[in-house]
């Protein structure tokens, strides 16, 4: 539902929240065969399109859905770490990464390569500026406080109630934790497992939320079991009824 007032905030088409909604469960169904961003950047973009959005503008709204998301997650990472609420011990033996490195300055490099060459190569800046034509109408829930409000509040409210669910299947197992550990693991895993290559984050994510719960001091064992009825709950199950979901999608021409 929280998952559903974000998606309806990231478009000005006028949209029922009812099949909203059958789409959220969809996107569960279809994360299953693909990454999860990927997932709902494709669904949508159908989605949209079924709704007599143009081909850009459409993948434009998914686009905005999906960065929304990630935008929610790194501020609510910055907010709990900056804060102090939470110190995670999360360092690897032998890991050794310099984040200001070669690295960076290489994929600035190209970054600022593609840039000049969109601009300034006919045959690729006429397509892009069409395409960036096409999807301007989309841009303009940025400019909409009402719009926003839908797509930052959805989005956190969704990051909360899973840190709750994940909380609950904490105390299943006679351990606690507090709200802002909750928050931290569940957005770390979320960006973590939203960058990675690999359907839902299938065995990443599961490994992910025991790690970090371990920092927190919950005993390995018992986080491995904790991560496991957790993924249960939150990405094996909802595909059930994620199946029907997209049948109906389907039946009803939204798909």
């Amino acid at each position: 539902m929280a998952q559903s007032f974000g998606t309806l905030g990231a478009t000005t088409l006028p949209l029922r929240l009812g099949p909203v909604i059958v789409l959220e469960y969809a996107i569960q169904f279809i994360a299953l065969a693909v990454p999860s961003s990927a997932a709902r950047i494709a669904v949508n973009v159908r989605f949209f399109q079924r709704q007599g959005a143009p081909a850009a503008q459409a993948l434009t709204i998914g686009l905005i859905d999906s960065v929304f998301g990630f935008v929610v997650q790194v501020l609510l990472l910055i907010v709990i770490v900056f804060s102090g609420l939470v110190t995670l011990d999360l360092s690897l033996d032998g890991l050794n990464f310099d984040p200001t490195g070669t690295l960076l300055v290489l994929v600035g490099i190209l970054v600022v390569v593609a840039m000049v060459v969109a601009f300034t190569v006919p045959k690729i800046r006429r397509p892009i500026a069409a395409r960036i034509a096409e999807a301007r109408p989309a841009l303009a829930v940025i400019r909409s406080p009402i719009k926003l409000a839908g797509l930052l509040g959805g989005n956190f409210v969704a990051q909360f109630l899973l840190a709750l669910i994940l909380g609950a299947t904490v105390v299943a197992f006679g351990e606690s934790a507090t709200v802002a550990e909750l928050l931290l693991t569940n957005t770390l895993v979320s960006l973590f497992a939203g960058v990675m290559p690999i359907p839902g984050g299938i065995g990443v994510s599961e490994a992910a939320i025991a790690f970090c719960l371990t920092a927190i001091g919950i005993p390995s064992a018992t986080a491995a079991a904790i991560a496991i009825v957790f993924r249960l709950l939150t990405f094996y199950l909802p595909p059930i009824w994620g199946g029907f979901a997209m049948r109906w999608l389907r039946k009803q021409a939204y798909l």
